[in-house]
């Protein structure tokens, strides 16, 4: 741009790229979702389209699907259905390509733990709580800031004890612990 042309603003509700995460100002997270699930649709086509083995499989999961998908698992608004849905189609997917019968009856934890491949829902949540207690204990800005949020998080949630699941401790030293 030379400066002479006018910068027309665009809708808070249409989606644009920052640092690999697509987002809007609404926090409208469709256009996320579509590119995570592309992720796995493409790499279900391409396992069956070049006849990738079951071992192979298994390392793209969790060497390059996995991966790929981290920053949008990790900041948009994911839900345990939605990964139970890729988990599903992934684990499928492999099955089929091993030729193994009864794979729609499979139990999906106990073949994520014999073929070492991390639950997608676990691996987010694990993921965000590492992320918040790595900001909780910042001594940074941003690090005061979630821990004001944070706490008025837990105050509030004093006032529901029945939907309370969160319970923090703070050191002496300052950082704080989830328990």
């Amino acid at each position: 741009m030379d400066g002479s042309q006018k910068i027309i603003p665009r809708l808070s509700s249409e989606s644009f790229r920052y640092l690999g995460l697509w987002l809007s100002m609404d926090l409208v997270w469709t256009k996320q979702i579509q590119v995570l699930n592309k992720l796995v649709m493409d790499w279900r086509w391409k396992a069956f389209a070049n006849k990738i083995d079951p071992a192979h499989l298994r390392a793209s999961v969790v060497e390059y699907l996995f991966p790929r998908m981290e920053i949008g698992l990790m900041h948009a608004d994911i839900t345990q259905k939605m990964c139970d849905a890729w988990m599903s189609s992934i684990i499928l997917t492999i099955c089929e390509r091993g030729n193994m019968s009864g794979a729609h009856n499979i139990n999906r934890m106990a073949f994520c733990l014999l073929a070492n491949i991390p639950d997608l829902w676990f691996r987010t949540q694990t993921s965000r709580a590492s992320e918040l207690l790595v900001n909780l204990n910042s001594r940074g800005d941003h690090g005061k800031s979630t821990v004001a949020r944070f706490f008025a998080l837990t105050q509030k949630q004093m006032e529901y004890p029945l939907h309370s699941g969160l319970c923090s401790r703070m050191s002496s030293k300052g950082n704080v612990f989830l328990e």
